[in-house]
């Protein structure tokens, strides 16, 4: 096994981590990012989604119908409605997210061939 240091993860091309190389340093690259879009991305989403609740008349109904979802699905108990509406818009971000990462799959659905082999890869999600 090769000793990894920093001038390994340089190494890494854009092309390694859109198809995932089977490497170490490439898949941790992989983690790392995908990590830190998280960490940054999922926040911004869940805000941006109680923005657009926020302002819908049904928004009473829609944290109800939630709140009775999350306490019969994920045994959760809240203090107040105000943490069961953050857990919802959480929820929803997670669900626009992994709807975003499944539009990646398209391309193999409709054989675009330049596309494909990164459909595939993206699929394996």
């Amino acid at each position: 096994m090769q000793n990894m240091d920093l001038k390994t993860f340089s190494q890494i091309s854009l092309k390694d981590l859109l198809y995932r190389v089977p490497k170490l340093e490439a898949q941790l690259m992989c983690v790392i990012l995908y990590t830190i879009l998280w960490f940054f991305l999922m926040p911004l989403i869940s805000k941006f989604i109680q923005r657009y609740i926020d302002g819908k008349s049904w928004k009473q109904m829609w944290l109800k119908n939630n709140i009775l979802t999350i306490r019969k699905m994920l045994f959760i108990e809240c203090e107040s409605n105000d943490e069961y509406y953050e857990i919802s818009c959480n929820i929803f971000a997670v669900i626009f997210e992994h709807s975003i990462s499944s539009m990646l799959c398209l391309p193999i659905l409709f054989s675009f061939s330049f596309l494909t082999s990164i459909g595939i890869t993206n699929q394996e999600h």
